[in-house]
């Protein structure tokens, strides 16, 4: 899709045409739900963060100015809205590891032997308490600095520092007991 192609669609978003908003949608949603599992401990979460930041760029797309790339500013709200669902199960009493089934960890497969380094590495990612597996998302794969992630988290950088390093040492300990 040409430049002007992309222009046009979001015209049309920004008009309310529900052709246009498909049309961006089916660009847009692989992409994107990739980034929203990251950070989600489930598919579910991941489809409900996907959903929750379509509709928010859909109600503000006006907001858009484009003077920018509308991909780097769509990714802008999915991990907001990334971060407002950690927030929220923040909340939420937690479900321990114990309470999970095995194979809700392992994935649709169910055998550890047959994931590839991708589902593995979700899979040790699920391990992982969700305020670890944000600040994992957030530096480690998005690149965020400490610094504007403690600003997003509300917290301080320290803390940011400390939880983050935690979360790498859990992660090399997760892994180092898989066969990848």
């Amino acid at each position: 899709m040409q430049n002007d192609d992309i222009q046009q669609i979001i015209d049309g978003c920004m008009a309310n045409d529900a052709k246009c908003q498909r049309l961006l949608y089916d660009r847009y949603s692989p992409r994107f739900y990739a980034l929203c599992r990251r950070y989600a401990c489930d598919e579910m979460l991941a489809e409900d963060i996907l959903t929750e930041g379509f509709l928010t760029i859909f109600r503000t797309i006006g907001q858009y100015r484009g003077d920018g790339n509308i991909e780097a500013w769509m990714r802008t709200i999915f991990v907001r809205t990334a971060i407002h669902h950690y927030r929220q199960q923040q909340r939420l009493p937690q479900q321990s590891m114990e309470e999970i089934p095995e194979k809700a960890l392992l994935g649709d497969s169910g055998n550890e032997d047959s994931l590839d380094l991708r589902n593995t590495l979700q899979m040790a990612l699920s391990h992982l308490d969700d305020g670890q597996r944000t600040l994992l998302n957030l530096i480690a794969v998005d690149g965020y600095q400490f610094n504007e992630v403690a600003q997003m988290l509300g917290t301080a950088e320290s803390t940011v520092k400390s939880r983050y390093y935690s979360a790498c040492q859990q992660m090399r300990k997760i892994l180092g007991e898989t066969t990848i």
